[in-house]
């Protein structure tokens, strides 16, 4: 009974409206970037300055044109979803090989590996130890 005075109380209205305001602030900082870079790259070349647009000033394709020509911008598109989909499906299912067996009570040595799982998660080397590691074993640019 009192949620619903409150809900409708004058107090809860005022909230509600502030609210509302500052997350429509929020979400139209938060865009305006991505309004702006799309907005640019449908606009001539001479409009590429910092002045504040939401329009395309002398609408033009020739930037997507340049750049979907080529044969470079679908094989990086096609590398990234091959990258993204194999790593996804190879997590996926190291980590339900991993899972299952320490789901299960009676597993030997689930508390060595949990403890070893956890530990790595925790203390990693770092980026720079990972790319000599990479470099030492011939992956670099490589699939």
């Amino acid at each position: 009974m009192q949620s619903q005075l409150y809900r409708n109380s004058r107090e809860s209205r005022a909230f509600d409206a502030a609210n509302l305001v500052c997350l429509t602030l929020l979400a139209a900082v938060t865009l305006y970037p991505l309004v702006y870079t799309v907005v640019v790259s449908l606009s001539a070349a001479y409009v590429a300055n910092p002045y504040f647009y939401l329009w395309p000033v002398g609408a033009n394709l020739g930037a997507y044109e340049a750049v979907l020509g080529t044969g470079v911008f679908w094989r990086s598109f096609l590398n990234s979803v091959f990258y993204t989909a194999g790593a996804s499906l190879l997590g996926i299912a190291l980590t339900l090989m991993t899972a299952y067996p320490l789901s299960i009570a009676s597993f030997p040595l689930r508390n060595f590996f949990m403890f070893f799982i956890t530990f790595t998660i925790l203390f990693n080397g770092g980026l720079i130890p990972y790319y000599l590691v990479v470099r030492a074993l011939g992956m670099l640019n490589t699939p």
